[in-house]
């Protein structure tokens, strides 16, 4: 069951907050996806978060990047990363890239780079 109604009160603390991550090309965030409609991937958790892969950066609110999961796939729309300092195996969901704001971004995954 989809959970538009906790997600639109979540969002709302969200636009409100007034500060602004620094993040970087290629770091790995924990981001605010949201719960969202037809098959856009959702956030996961009582946040709606999910690890996300920032690829570009255009300036200090606006980015590019990649939703992850724990799922693998043999598939062109998954792309498997290892991080070995992690002992962690995720994958880019790559149909699933957009633009995001950083208000979004709730903590760094971890302080490494893809």
């Amino acid at each position: 069951m989809k959970r538009f109604l906790e997600w639109i009160g979540i969002k709302g603390k969200i636009h409100d907050n007034e500060s602004l991550p620094v993040f970087e090309e290629r770091e790995m965030w924990w981001v605010s996806l949201g719960e969202n409609v037809g098959h856009e991937e959702d956030g996961k958790g009582n946040t709606f978060e999910r690890p996300f892969i920032v690829i570009r950066k255009f300036n200090k609110e606006l980015l590019f990047g990649v939703p992850c999961s724990s799922v693998n796939k043999n598939s062109r729309y998954y792309f498997s990363i290892r991080i070995e300092s992690k002992n962690l195996i995720t994958s880019a969901l790559l149909s699933q890239a957009r633009v995001i704001s950083s208000v979004n971004y709730e903590t760094p995954f971890s302080l490494f780079f893809i």
